[in-house]
Parts: structure tokens; sequence; C-alpha cells
């Protein structure tokens, strides 16, 4: 069969994490010299001219036959359109390989909503799904077990393989959209609580004026800026409106997801602190890269009794899984394992 990598986005945002995924796709589907087939939907100006794209790309797809189309999921979309896309693509003998980037609407909606992913998602032959986590949700939903792909580990492309060399300290790093990291509107009221480590924070969402002695703002930065620009000695996976747990919608998505910036902090050479029930957790605990804890006042106790031995054993665990990463190791045996199956051959 041929192999496409179907996209609908073009890549504008430089400082923006969602969109270093998706490049990092393209740049993996070039490497394995897959045919990449570009039909832009997102960032475009004009109902007229996104709706002259839709039309090309469906008139193109009920023209293809005997295909695996690889593409990131979910495609930049109404649940409507994707679903006419799904059946287009199924038309002809061909198949479908969904990449999945987020399951949108358990991310922003909760877990009641599961049944509206799940209503894409069953359209596919193979999905490329996060982790452990995620793949028994998908199985324990409804979807064939033997159609999912576990991506273990999301990859973080970098070309520069240098990264700061690490030392034991109580500064810690966290990135991402700190505007929606509503946790650090408790940090803000240090009064109240008694924390001894300090947060650096790097992304869009804060401001040098709401600094206090916990949160320092460093800056907005590219992708790859990021990864030599990062000051610290872990890197905070955390997420929700909570500093006792990771609560709330987006809290909760945490127990399935990868989320990316595990990868970045593991590429800059940092060991993490994740939440213990995220999906993540499991993946600290077996290579040894950090610790896990229930809430970020246990951060205070642990890191007065963390050894220099222990950090650099952190350190040394945390130098093998990146190279790793940084070569798209996970993507590529994912999309090749779907190449190799045998309804394939």
């Amino acid at each position: 069969m041929k192999k496409i990598f179907l996209i609908d986005y073009m890549i504008f945002d430089e400082t923006n994490g969602g969109s270093k995924f998706d490049k990092d796709l393209v740049e993996i589907f070039k490497e394995l010299n897959i045919p990449i087939r570009c039909f832009q939907l997102k960032n475009i100006n004009g109902k007229i001219i996104k709706l002259v794209n839709l039309i090309n790309l469906l008139i193109y797809l009920f023209h293809q036959k005997n295909t695996i189309y690889f593409f990131r999921h979910p495609l930049y979309l109404s649940p409507m359109f994707q679903k006419l896309i799904y059946r287009i693509m199924k038309l002809r003998n061909n198949k479908l390989a969904g990449i999945i980037a987020d399951l949108e609407f358990i991310r922003w909606k909760g877990f009641n909503y599961w049944y509206k992913d799940m209503q894409l998602i069953k359209h596919f032959d193979y999905i490329i799904a996060h982790n452990d986590a995620m793949v028994k949700f998908l199985k324990n939903k409804g979807i064939n077990y033997n159609k999912i792909i576990n991506l273990k580990m999301t990859d973080y492309l970098v070309n520069n393989g240098n990264c700061s060399k690490r030392h034991l300290s109580k500064m810690i790093v966290f990135s991402g959209n700190l505007g929606k990291s509503l946790f650090l509107n408790k940090l803000k009221k240090e009064n109240d609580i008694n924390i001894s480590f300090s947060l650096n924070l790097y992304g869009n969402g804060f401001s040098k004026k709401d600094e206090t002695e916990i949160l320092k703002y460093k800056g907005c930065f590219s992708p790859d800026d990021i990864i030599r620009n990062m000051e610290g000695s872990f890197g905070l996976v955390w997420d929700g409106d909570e500093i006792t747990s990771c609560v709330g919608t987006l809290g909760e998505y945490t127990k399935i997801n990868n989320p990316h910036k595990l990868s970045m902090y593991i590429v800059a050479g940092l060991p993490v602190i994740v939440w213990r029930k995220a999906a993540v957790a499991a993946l600290v605990k077996k290579y040894n890269i950090g610790f896990v804890i229930d809430n970020l006042l246990e951060i205070n106790i642990i890191l007065e009794k963390l050894t220099e031995k222990e950090y650099e054993e952190y350190i040394d665990n945390i130098m093998i899984l990146r190279k790793k990463i940084m070569k798209g190791y996970h993507f590529k045996k994912a999309v090749e394992e779907v190449i190799t199956s045998k309804e394939n051959i």
C-alpha cells in the first residue's frame, strides 16, 4: 500500500508547544521518506479560502485508493467534517492511522465527554496512543486493542545535542501556557504557605510584575531556544487549579496523556517532578529520572533529603533517554509498526 502523511496545518507560531508537536511530525515523516500532502485548514484568513482547501482535500481523497493515511488527530476541523473526511478515506480500500495529539473533548470538558472523542477515533484502523494509561482507557471504552500502538513517550526533536550541565539546587523550572496554569495563583499567596523552593517560569500568560519570592518569570522562547535557556535543577509537570493535587479538568486529563513538557525537560537535561497519579509517573519511576509527589508542598521535604549522588543518577538516566527523544525514536518506531503490520503485507 502507498503511504501518505496528510496534514491540514502549516507551522507559524514558533513559541507554541502545540506547533512543536506538529512540526516534529513533519520532520519525522520526511526522515522516513513518506510523502507529505498538505491542505491547509488552520490559520487561514477567510472562510472562502478554507472552504476551497477543504473541497480540494475531499476531491483528492476521493480519488486515492490502497493508501495508508497517517495524520495528526484531531484534525483542525469541526467533528462533523472530520467524520466526513474519515468516511471518504475509507471508500477505496484505504487505511487510517491516527496519531493522537490530544483527546480534545476529555481535555477541555472532562471525562464525562469521552464518547465524543471515541466517535472520531472509532473510524481509525490504527491508533498511536500516548502511553499505557491511554491504551487501557481506549480499550475500556470499546476500541479494539489490536488497533492501538503504544507510543510510550512523546519525542521532541532538536538539532543541537548540547544541554546545560545541571546541579542540585532548589530551583525548579515550569514551562507552558502559564495563563491556564491556575495553581500558580495559589503559589502567589506565599505568606499562606511554607515553600523553600523557587519556580522559574517560561511561556505566555505571565509577566514580570506578577513575580514573587517563589515565582520568577524568565520569558517566552521558541521550542528550540528554550532548551538552552532553562535555568534550574528540575522540571515540574503539573496542571490544574490546586497545589495539593492535579484537580480540575486539565489536572484530571494528566491521568492519561503525555504532557509535551516532560519530553522538553528531558531533552534540556532536567530531572522531572510529576504528580503521582499522572500517566507519566510510571515512566519517571521506571527510568529513575526524577520523583513523584501527591502535592507541591512535598517538594520541600524531598529536596531536603535528596543527595548529590541520587541527583547524579537522575542526570545519568536522563542523558540516556534524551538521545532517543531528540531523534524521534518513539514516533518512528510507532509508524514503522503500522507499516509492518500483517494487515498491510
